[in-house]
């Protein structure tokens, strides 16, 4: 009776210097990833600070440019699903629609980093054009207009938005 008491205070007192260690290093400073191959082992270990601030999202525009006509308007690619009480179990497009988000903030944060000539050649870039037109051929399904050209721009959302941000891709063929 007196080892088993013994044994559930060890391990009592086991896991609160467990978690007094996990409270310490969850509150060391953050050090900043540069690399490639750094920023994917990251995806092997867990994050433990899910939002660390709140920023705004740069939003995805893009526009359809027919041969001979001037440029049609900017038009947002990502739409938001429609919320139901079914995506409490199965949110495949509302999963679907945060992939993309994702994918436009990666190549907004690798904007910041390389210059717009160096952009066009990046995995990130090559993803959000081919996401563009993906988009635009559905938008264009029950249309005859199949050729052309289109381009992206990434802008700021919220109020105090200073209009697009310094990219605007070339002008891509559909």
């Amino acid at each position: 009776m007196l080892s088993s008491r013994i044994m559930s205070a060890s391990g009592l007192g086991t896991l609160l210097l467990l978690c007094a260690l996990l409270l310490w290093l969850v509150r060391l400073p953050r050090r900043e990833l540069h690399g490639t191959s750094l920023t994917l082992l990251r995806c092997v270990f867990p994050a433990w600070r899910f939002f660390e601030e709140i920023a705004e999202v740069p939003r995805l525009s893009h526009r359809v440019i027919e041969p001979g006509c001037a440029p049609g308007p900017w038009v947002n690619t990502l739409h938001a699903p429609v919320r139901t009480p079914s995506m409490l179990f199965l949110n495949a497009a509302g999963n679907l629609h945060l992939a993309q988000q994702a994918l436009v903030e990666h190549l907004a944060a690798q904007l910041e980093d390389a210059s717009q000539a160096d952009a066009a050649r990046t995995t990130s870039y090559r993803l959000v054009q081919a996401l563009v037109a993906a988009r635009i051929r559905t938008d264009l399904a029950h249309s005859t207009k199949t050729t052309g050209q289109y381009q992206f721009q990434l802008c700021e959302r919220g109020p105090a938005s200073g209009g697009p941000l310094p990219f605007l891709s070339q002008p891509h063929t559909l």
